[in-house]
């Protein structure tokens, strides 16, 4: 059965402070209720450690107490705090782009590359991949099975263009061998009514199912 996106025995639940926020805070994580249109999503409210201030709402805020508090103008504390942010999430960014997870147009055009090499990915391909794991995952909100690939480094796929997309970038990095034996040496052992055999499987016991 499909798992709920998060354990609500887990919160509420205390976390820090985000870079650039001062101390003395700390964030609490709650989940919305099951009145609520954003049921079961996780939401931040911060709190000063001395008790004064609770329950408010976005880091900015705690950044213009705390700044009024000590008598200091916020501007260049939310400031420092976006800066802080934006290098965070470039940061992220190269890191995502590294594992070959792109987006937009450089995303398009490393799949264009790629099947200009390959063709495009298949279910029945990827499940020959040596040392992957492939996973069905029936969903009874919709009655239908979403296919997972599990790399051999634990990553998870789930949509075939986005592998394609990765896969083209480590040919670029380098890795165009590795690449080129994988799927060479899948491609003779492909049997689509095997691969169907998985999702049938996690249709019938309306669960996971898996091979590796």
């Amino acid at each position: 059965m499909a798992m709920p996106e998060c354990d609500p025995s887990e919160y509420p639940r205390d976390v820090p402070v985000q870079p650039g926020m001062p101390e003395g805070w700390k964030g609490i994580e709650r989940l919305y209720g099951p009145n609520s249109k954003y049921a079961g999503r996780v939401y931040t409210r911060w709190s000063s450690l001395d008790g004064k201030h609770k329950h408010v709402c976005t880091p900015k805020q705690v950044i213009t107490i705390d700044c009024q508090a000590k008598g200091l103008d916020p501007a260049a504390a939310i400031e420092n705090y976006n800066r802080i942010q934006k290098e965070k999430e470039e940061a992220k960014r190269r890191e995502r782009e590294a594992k070959g997870k792109l987006a937009g147009e450089a995303r398009e055009k490393a799949i264009q590359r790629f099947h200009e090499s390959f063709g495009p990915l298949t279910g029945p391909l990827v499940y020959c991949f040596k040392g992957w794991t492939t996973r069905w995952h029936y969903q009874p909100n919709c009655d239908q099975v979403m296919i997972e690939y599990i790399d051999v480094d634990g990553g998870s796929w789930k949509l075939l263009k986005d592998l394609e997309c990765a896969l083209q970038i480590r040919i670029e990095n380098g890795e165009e061998k590795a690449v080129r034996e994988m799927i060479e040496d899948a491609r003779p052992r492909m049997n689509p009514t095997e691969f169907a055999r998985g999702s049938r499987t996690a249709r019938e016991t309306q669960g996971v199912f898996e091979i590796s």
